[in-house]
C-alpha cells in the first residue's frame, strides 16, 4: 500500500499533528444482520477482555484486524439489530453526541466567509437542514431578491420557490401590518412595488443562529422544496399586543386582591420591595426560558423540547408536573366561580331590583354548568393567540377593579370598617403565609414557550420587550392595589380586597362580576398548556427523539417530515384532532366535574400549586440554561451563575412553601390568614 494510499499516512506536504489526550477516539465496527454500525470502542476495551485482546492485535500485510473497518467488521451472529440499537442506546446516549457534534457544526458560523449560498450547499452536502431551513427562509425573506449567481448555485428550480414564497409573504405582511384588502395577484405585485421590502422575523434577528436567526436548529427530514413550504408554515402571526394580553392575564389573577393583607403583614416599604423582588425573579426566569427557547427546534419551543436538550429522562416527569399544576389551577378557577356567583347576583339583585333572585340562580353549580357553554368553545382553540380577545375582556375587568380600589380610597363608601393602623415597615407573624402569595402571584412560565412560538416577529428583543410589559404592568397593579388597599383599611384589611367593600352600591357589585370574569377568562389559559404537556406524556416517546436528533442534524426521510407536520411540539397544537378533543375533553369533563361536587379544594392546592409553580418559574429556568451553556466556552458565566442562583433560590421556596403547607396540616388552627392562588 503507498503512503498516499494507507490511512495512517500523512497527506503529502503535511505531517501527523499528536494525538488529543482526551479527545480522539477509535472506533470498533460490528455487522449485527444486514446493519453496519461503527461505534467508539472504549466501553468494549474497557468491560471485555476478549475485545481488547482482539483490538490490540497487530494487522498483518494489507489485513486489518477484524472489527477496524467496514470491510472486515466483527459480525455478531444471533442477534437482532434492533436488540443490540437498544444496547447502544445505554452505551452511547444520543442526546450527549448529537449535541455535540451539533454545537462542532454551528462553530462554523464565526466563520465570516460562509455566506447564505454557502450555508445552504453545506447543508445540503452535509445534511443538517437546521441550516437548510434557515437558509431558504432567510434568502426569501431578506431586503434583496435572490442574484442570478446565487440561483446557479442552489439550482433554478429552487430559487423559483423561493421567489414565490418571498412573493406570499410580503403579501402577508402588507395584510397583517396595513389591513389591506388585496387580491392575491395584484397583491404581491403592489407591495414590492410600493414597500419595496418585506421586514425580518425573528428567525434573522438573533446573532447566535447560523443565519442570525433567533434558534439553532430545526427539524430535519424531507427534500428542499419541502423545506422550503415548512420554514414558511410554520412563521407565527401573533401580535405584540396579543401577546403581552395573553401573558397579562396569565399571570394576573385573583391573587392580586390578596396584595393589601401582604403589605398590612410587613408594612409600605418592605411590601412594595417584597412585589418588586418577585417580579424581577419573574422577569429572570422568563428571559432564561426565552433564551433556551432560541435553542430549541424552530417554532417548536417547549418545555419537553429544552428538556430533551438538558435532562432527557427527566422530560416527561418535569410535563407531568406542570400538567398537575395547570389542571388544579383550572379546578380552583372553576371553585372560585361557583363560590362567587351567587354573591354577585345578590349584590345585583340587591341593587338594580327589590325582588329576591330565584333559587337557581343562587347555586353556584348551576353557574359554573352554565358558563361552560362559553368556555368549551374557547378551551378547543388550538392557538394561544386565538385567545387574545378574552384575554382583552379580562384586562379591562382587572382596570375596573383598580378603579374601584382607587376611587373608594377617595371617597369611602358608607358601611366600610374604620381603618386601622398603618406603617411604613412592620413585620407580622402573618409575613410568612402572605409572602409566597406575591412570589406566585408572577407565575406565567408555562405559556412562555407558546408565546414565543406564535410571536410573528419573536427575536430576543421583542421577547424582551413581551416579557417586560407583561411583568411590568402586573407589577404596577399588584403595587396600585396593595398600596390603596392598605391605606383604605390599614390593619383591619382582609384576604379580598373587592370583599371589604360594601356591596350595597353597584359599582362594587360590578366590581364582584368583574372577578368572575376574570377568572373565567384565565381558565382556557390554565388547559391550554395542561393539554400540551399532556400530549407529550402520552405521546410515543421515540418520536421527539427522532425529533431531537433531526434538530441536531441527523436522520431524514419522507416518513419523519409527515411526522414532522403532524406532530409539533406545543407549536401550532397541531395534534391529531381526535387526539386533541379527547385530551381537552379529558381535561374540562375531570375537572368540572370536581369542581361541581367539591367546595373546598385549598390544602390539595397549595401543595401542587406551590410546588409546580417553584419548578416551572424558578427551578427549571435555571437549571435548563445553566445545563445548556455549561460547555459552552463563550457563554455569559455572570448569566449562568445567575441561572444556578435562580434553581437555588427555587429550590429553598419550595422547599419552604413544602414545610410550610405541612405545617398548616398539622396546626391548621395557626396557619396564616391568607393562602396563595397559583397560576
Amino acid at each position: 500500500m503507498s503512503q498516499t494510499d494507507h490511512p495512517d499516512s500523512p497527506v503529502q506536504g503535511h505531517t501527523l499533528g499528536s494525538r488529543d489526550q482526551n479527545y480522539y477516539f477509535e472506533t470498533i465496527t460490528f455487522k449485527v444482520e444486514d446493519t453496519i454500525f461503527n461505534v467508539p470502542r472504549y466501553h468494549f476495551e474497557r468491560t471485555s477482555e476478549i475485545f481488547a485482546t482482539m483490538l490490540t492485535l497487530p494487522s498483518g500485510d494489507g489485513v486489518q484486524t477484524e472489527g477496524q473497518s467496514e470491510q472486515n467488521p466483527i459480525v455478531l451472529e444471533g442477534i437482532s439489530s434492533v436488540d443490540f440499537r437498544a444496547l447502544l442506546k445505554v452505551l452511547y446516549p444520543l442526546g450527549i453526541f448529537l449535541s455535540a457534534r451539533w454545537l462542532a457544526i454551528e462553530e462554523l458560523h464565526k466563520h465570516a466567509d460562509l455566506g447564505v449560498v454557502e450555508r445552504i450547499l453545506l447543508a445540503r452536502q452535509y445534511d443538517v437542514e437546521g441550516w437548510l431551513e434557515l437558509g431558504y427562509a432567510t434568502l426569501a425573506r431578506r431586503e434583496h431578491a435572490i442574484t442570478p449567481e446565487e440561483a446557479k448555485k442552489i439550482g433554478w428550480e429552487t430559487a423559483f420557490l423561493l421567489g414565490q414564497v418571498r412573493e406570499g409573504a410580503m403579501l402577508r405582511w402588507k395584510l397583517s401590518y396595513y389591513g389591506a384588502d388585496l387580491d392575491e395577484d395584484d397583491g404581491s405585485i403592489e407591495m414590492s412595488q410600493k414597500y419595496g421590502t418585506t421586514p425580518v422575523s425573528a428567525t434573522l434577528d438573533d446573532p447566535t443562529s447560523p443565519f442570525g436567526a433567533g434558534e439553532n436548529s430545526a427539524l430535519l427530514g424531507g427534500n428542499r422544496d419541502t423545506a422550503v413550504k415548512r420554514a414558511t408554515k410554520r412563521e407565527g402571526k401573533a401580535t405584540m399586543v396579543s401577546s403581552v394580553s395573553n401573558l397579562a392575564n396569565t399571570i394576573i389573577g385573583s391573587g392580586m386582591l390578596t396584595f393589601p393583607l401582604a403589605m398590612a403583614s410587613a408594612g409600605i416599604i418592605p411590601g412594595m420591595f417584597t412585589c418588586l423582588f418577585s417580579g424581577s425573579v419573574a422577569i429572570f426566569g422568563l428571559y432564561l426560558l426565552s433564551l433556551c427557547a432560541a435553542r430549541a427546534p424552530h417554532r417548536r419551543s417547549s418545555f419537553f423540547a429544552v428538556a430533551q436538550m438538558t435532562f432527557p429522562r427527566a422530560a416527561v416527569f418535569f410535563d407531568a408536573a406542570i400538567a398537575a399544576k395547570c389542571f388544579g389551577v383550572s379546578i380552583s378557577y372553576l371553585i372560585i366561580i361557583k363560590g362567587l356567583m351567587p354573591n354577585v347576583v345578590a349584590a345585583l339583585y340587591h341593587d338594580l331590583s327589590s325582588s329576591t333572585p330565584p333559587a337557581w340562580a343562587l347555586s353556584g353549580r348551576n353557574w359554573i354548568s352554565l358558563f361552560m357553554i362559553i368556555l368549551v368553545p374557547l378551551v378547543f382553540l388550538r392557538k394561544l393567540d386565538s385567545l387574545r380577545h378574552t384575554s382583552y375582556v379580562a384586562l379591562f375587568s382587572v382596570a375596573y377593579l383598580v378603579i374601584i380600589v382607587i376611587t373608594v380610597y377617595f371617597n369611602p363608601l358608607e358601611g366600610m370598617p374604620e381603618r386601622g393602623e398603618v406603617r411604613l415597615i412592620h413585620f407580622t407573624p402573618s409575613f410568612v403565609s402572605t409572602f409566597p402569595v406575591q412570589v406566585f402571584a408572577f407565575t406565567c412560565a408555562q405559556n412562555l414557550f407558546p408565546i414565543f412560538n406564535e410571536l410573528r416577529d419573536n427575536s430576543q428583543r421583542r421577547m424582551n420587550m413581551v416579557i417586560g410589559s407583561a411583568i411590568g404592568s402586573a407589577t404596577l397593579t399588584y403595587e396600585v392595589i396593595a398600596v390603596f388597599g392598605y391605606l383604605t383599611f390599614g390593619s383591619t384589611v382582609g384576604a379580598n380586597i373587592i370583599a371589604m367593600y360594601p356591596s350595597t352600591s353597584l359599582f362594587i357589585a360590578v366590581g364582584q362580576a368583574a372577578i368572575v370574569v376574570l377568572v373565567l377568562f384565565s381558565y382556557p389559559l390554565q388547559v391550554h398548556p395542561c393539554r400540551n404537556c399532556l400530549d407529550k406524556i402520552f405521546h410515543a416517546g421515540e418520536v421527539e427523539v427522532k425529533h431531537v436528533a433531526r434538530a441536531v442534524g441527523e436522520g431524514d426521510g419522507e416518513e419523519e417530515e409527515d411526522e414532522d407536520e403532524s406532530d409539533a411540539d406545543h407549536a401550532h397544537g397541531e395534534m391529531s384532532p381526535l387526539k386533541h378533543t379527547l385530551l381537552t375533553a379529558a381535561i374540562v369533563i375531570s375537572g368540572f366535574t370536581i369542581a361541581y361536587f367539591v367546595n373546598d379544594l385549598q390544602l390539595v392546592l397549595s401543595f401542587v400549586g406551590s410546588t409546580g409553580s417553584t419548578t416551572i418559574s424558578f427551578i427549571l429556568p435555571g437549571l435548563f440554561y445553566w445545563q445548556l451553556t455549561r460547555a459552552d466556552r463563550n457563554r455569559n458565566n455572570v448569566l449562568s451563575l445567575g441561572a444556578l442562583a435562580l434553581a437555588i433560590y427555587g429550590g429553598c421556596v419550595f422547599v419552604f412553601c413544602l414545610a410550610f403547607n405541612i405545617y398548616q396540616v398539622i396546626y391548621p388552627a395557626e396557619s396564616g390568614p391568607a393562602h396563595a392562588h397559583f397560576h
